[in-house]
């Protein structure tokens, strides 16, 4: 699977979040995304950079394999004002592998992280996330050193 070596700015995000693990993945995130579309909680966030949906994963306890928090949400211009329920997360400014999966969503994404788990990146285990960037297409964003 390819990808490209990109760079990013750090960056503010607000979102609901959840700790979770790979184990629990399969149920816990599908559960997640469905409270966030049925609360709409994407109105729900002030100062929104733009409107694209992004998954963080950060506050890893190890590899792929330890917990980590899962975060659902946007990036926002400010911080000054969270709602209740939700969290602040700080993306810190790093090089990423940036996998664009499109087509056969979620399948397709399941796939790409199966091949992010057995490939020999070098991550990081900072902060990796993911951007909807259409109806059939999620950008990866993996930390990597």
């Amino acid at each position: 699977m390819e990808y490209k070596s990109v760079s990013k700015g750090d960056f503010k995000v607000i979102g609901i979040s959840q700790r979770i693990s790979n184990e629990n993945a399969q149920e816990k995130i599908p559960e997640m995304w469905k409270t966030f579309i049925l609360e709409n909680y994407l109105e729900k966030i002030p100062n929104k950079k733009d409107s694209r949906l992004m998954a963080f994963y950060t506050d890893y306890e190890g590899d792929h394999t330890k917990p980590f928090l899962y975060t659902i949400g946007c990036e926002v211009t400010s911080t000054e004002e969270c709602p209740d329920g939700f969290n602040v997360i700080s993306i810190p400014g790093n090089k990423y592998a940036l996998f664009e999966v499109k087509d056969n969503l979620p399948n397709s994404l399941i796939e790409a992280w199966k091949f992010i788990w057995t490939s020999d990146l070098k991550r990081k285990f900072a902060a990796d996330f993911e951007v909807v960037v259409g109806p059939n297409e999620v950008h990866v964003y993996i930390s990597i050193e």
